[in-house]
């Protein structure tokens, strides 16, 4: 048998069109795949240009050079002097036509900014925001103030903060703000900010994490306010040598959230905010039941290990009901600001308290070699609840490397961390050892001498010589702080190898510490200034800081 042959079959108009789609209608969207889009939109054009004088239209159009995110852009827009009623925008593609609610005044210089909102369609944002400025008369202003904003630990870079300034009639610092600011920006991704087309005039500006976008200062708030109360907006205005410095002004008081029982003899507390721990006392909490104003017995008061908002009570059996609890009055926030000691009602729990003991970890940090301690460091241990006194020299044991063990002093501030404190130990090397209701744990460690320590040193200078200059030594955390003298010199002795860094805080108000300003009534934040790169001590060595801790004044 033959085979057959194929003949070519015409494809229907229907086959043919579907085909065509297929080939030649894809789709649309951007291909997945390829290197990730880091490139912010920008401000291809506008319509008025930058700094276009004579303007009377009752619209701007910004044509943007890829897609942006519609939202972002309207959160991310604002025009000074604030125009009142709603703008809205009318969206076309990369376009969008901004029409203003109301007509502009006459002889007035605009500036439309859009912030760091503002993000294209991959979420990619600004940088440094956008800025046009025009004008309704032949004339537009060219007044300018800028500055620099970093955080106060290393001086890093503050990003994305609102810039806002007030017009001073009067050229002094003001003890309240109007409602709304006559100019606003941000600073950009190297914290440095420009207000620019301004008029030429005094100033109180301000830089705000405004994080519910009203433009005014509100109750912690991050904030940093300039070096001098009042500033000069001209042509030629220089930025200042001295950061603006972000500081916190905690003044809320934390207070008890709520008490949850999780048996009949064991409450959790948690409050507000962190909570400093520098006392446990149980008669200065009142527990109490709210019918019949029994008071209940505290007997031990705890935080765990890593969890700084709560506080666990160890309580006589509760009965069923409803109870009152006030807390210690002597508690308080890292700012100072102590708890509100108000009545917070809970129900008990009939349930029988099953936590068993459980060891947690050693400290400063575990390992399988001998972990090294500087001499004024000591060794710890964390559990998950409080040890009963018996118990505690039964179940933390230290000794030398032949078992031998040490006397020593165990000692507990948040009653969960035990510190070890030997005394008249004969050897640099040490264990710790913890029986454990499982099994014994082991951690070995080694008291630093002085052939494994050594110095840094440095010089750290003010332009006014009367003024206290502060240094700060940081490893994992603030570790020591000294004067330097006159000369400026300054020297951190017994100081293991590792990297460090410094702080020099001009200490205008003597009280050892950096303050970092105030608002109302203004106060400059205290001058900072910071090694720029780790410093590694040697033992047996002095390092010393190649470069000069200055700090600027103006």
């Amino acid at each position: 048998m033959r085979p057959s042959r194929l003949r070519s079959q015409p494809i229907p108009c229907h086959a043919a069109v579907l085909l065509v789609c297929l080939a030649g209608c894809a789709d649309p969207r951007l291909p997945t795949g390829g290197p990730a889009d880091k490139t912010p939109p920008a401000l291809e054009s506008s319509e008025p240009s930058h700094e276009t004088t004579e303007f009377s239209g009752d619209r701007v159009r910004l044509v943007f050079s890829e897609y942006v995110n519609e939202a972002s852009a309207q959160r991310a827009f604002s025009i000074t002097p604030e125009l009142q009623g709603r703008i809205r925008f009318r969206w076309r593609k990369r376009r969008v036509d901004v029409i203003f609610p109301e007509p502009l005044m006459e002889n007035t210089t605009y500036v439309v900014t859009m912030g760091n909102d503002l993000r294209d369609s991959r979420g990619v944002a600004l940088r440094s925001p956008i800025t046009l400025a025009f004008a309704t008369g032949p004339v537009i202003d060219r007044g300018r103030l800028g500055g620099r904003l970093v955080e106060p630990l290393k001086g890093k870079p503050a990003a994305g903060f609102d810039v806002l300034a007030w017009s001073l009639p009067d050229s002094t610092a003001p003890d309240s703000l109007p409602s709304w600011p006559d100019y606003r920006t941000q600073t950009d991704e190297e914290g440095r900010f420009v207000l620019q087309n301004v008029r030429e005039e005094a100033y109180f500006v301000l830089a705000l994490n405004d994080r519910n976008r009203n433009r005014h200062p509100d109750a912690n708030e991050r904030f940093a306010v300039p070096p001098q109360p009042v500033l000069q907006a001209t042509q030629n205005a220089e930025d200042a040598a001295r950061p603006w410095i972000v500081t916190h002004s905690d003044t809320t008081r934390p207070a008890v959230e709520r008490v949850r029982a999780w048996s009949s003899t064991r409450l959790q507390v948690r409050f507000s905010e962190s909570i400093v721990v520098t006392g446990r006392d149980p008669t200065a909490w009142s527990l109490e039941d709210s019918t019949t104003g029994r008071a209940a017995q505290i007997l031990s008061i705890y935080r765990p290990y890593g969890n700084a908002r709560d506080i666990f009570l160890r309580t006589e059996s509760l009965g069923p009901g409803v109870w009152t609890l006030r807390p210690d009055a002597a508690l308080a926030d890292s700012s100072g600001n102590r708890v509100l000691r108000r009545q917070i009602r809970f129900t008990s729990s009939l349930s029988t308290d099953t936590t068993a003991l459980r060891f947690l970890r050693f400290l400063p940090r575990q390992g399988t070699e001998a972990i090294p301690l500087a001499p004024s460091a000591h060794a710890a241990v964390v559990f998950n609840q409080p040890l009963q006194d018996s118990l505690k020299h039964r179940l933390i044991v230290a000794s030398d490397t032949s078992g031998q063990p040490f006397d020593m002093t165990i000692a507990t501030i948040d009653g969960t961390t035990y510190t070890v404190d030997l005394e008249n130990e004969s050897s640099s090397l040490f264990d710790v050892i913890v029986h454990a209701p499982d099994s014994a744990r082991t951690q070995r460690y080694r008291i630093l001498e002085d052939r494994d320590l050594g110095s840094l040193s440095g010089i750290a200078h003010s332009a006014d010589s009367t003024m206290t200059v502060m240094v700060e030594l940081y490893g994992t955390g603030l570790l020591a702080a000294l004067p330097a003298d006159s000369t400026g010199a300054f020297m951190f002795t017994g100081i293991p190898e590792a990297p460090f860094s410094f702080r020099a805080v001009g200490d205008l108000n003597g009280n050892g510490r950096w303050d970092g300003g105030k608002i109302f009534p203004y106060e400059a934040a205290e001058p900072l200034a910071w090694s720029s790169d780790p410093l590694t001590a040697r033992p047996r060595w002095d390092t010393a800081l190649a470069d000069t801790l200055y700090i600027f004044m103006r």
